[in-house]
């Protein structure tokens, strides 16, 4: 029976990024010493100066990637909230609906470079 995979920690992706610069080894067998995939190591590679960055910031070795706070997070949280409360009301939401309440939400935090956008 094949082991089960597992999804690498901050310090265990930092010592993959080692590995690979010192040993020069094929994603292949990187990924065995671990016992991940392969597609995880591809990604870990593509992306190695974002860990690097995490890794800087938190250099706590059990942390797993989370997302940085920006000012805008509290605009899209309070902006889902009120989504979800109009949606259960069944309140018919339109993109143009959600641009204006962001706009002003914006606005009420004080944000004068927030932009509200189609996305």
């Amino acid at each position: 029976m094949a082991s089960k995979r597992k999804r690498l920690n901050l310090k265990e992706k930092i010592d993959v990024l080692e590995v690979a610069e010192k040993d020069k080894l094929s994603v292949r067998s990187l990924a065995e010493r671990p016992h991940v995939g392969i597609t995880q190591i591809n990604k870990l590679l593509k992306d190695k100066e974002g860990i690097r960055k995490m890794w800087v910031l938190n250099s706590n070795e059990n942390l797993k990637f989370r997302e940085l706070k920006t000012e805008t997070s509290e605009i899209d949280e309070v902006l889902m909230k009120w989504f979800r409360f109009a949606r259960a009301n069944n309140v018919p939401v339109s993109g143009v609906l959600l641009q204006e309440n962001a706009r002003e939400l914006g606005e009420s935090f004080g944000l004068e470079t927030f932009k509200d956008s189609n996305g």
